[in-house]
């Protein structure tokens, strides 16, 4: 019966174990992407920066063009700045999710 209960100690602290180191590595993995992503982000941001200071020394023909590349630029941004607003919301789940998974296991109520 001693075996038993040592046996159903250790599978229960291994899967403790586990599923924090999971969520570490999760969380790990997560932060890799959002540095990655915030890296290509200010590279374009930089890029449309520095196109907007020759659109206004370009002469009046090539400025249309530029307008365009400008806006197409604008766009890329704006689309970069949604995907982070998704990865903030994905990362603060997680985060949340880990709280709770730590809570229930420790046998705590967080709802009430």
């Amino acid at each position: 019966m001693d075996d038993l209960l040592f046996w159903i100690i250790v599978i229960g602290a291994v899967s403790v174990i586990t599923s924090i180191a999971f969520w570490a590595l999760l969380a790990f993995g997560l932060f890799k992407v959002v540095k990655g992503a915030n890296a290509q982000f200010e590279q374009q941001l930089q890029q449309a920066l520095q196109l907007g200071r020759q659109l206004q020394s370009l002469p009046p023909q090539q400025r249309a063009t530029a307008s365009m590349q400008m806006s197409a630029a604008l766009m890329n941004l704006n689309t970069q700045m949604r995907q982070f607003d998704r990865l903030q919301q994905q990362k603060y789940e997680m985060r949340m999710g880990e709280l709770m998974g730590m809570a229930s296991s420790a046998g705590i109520d967080w709802r009430s």
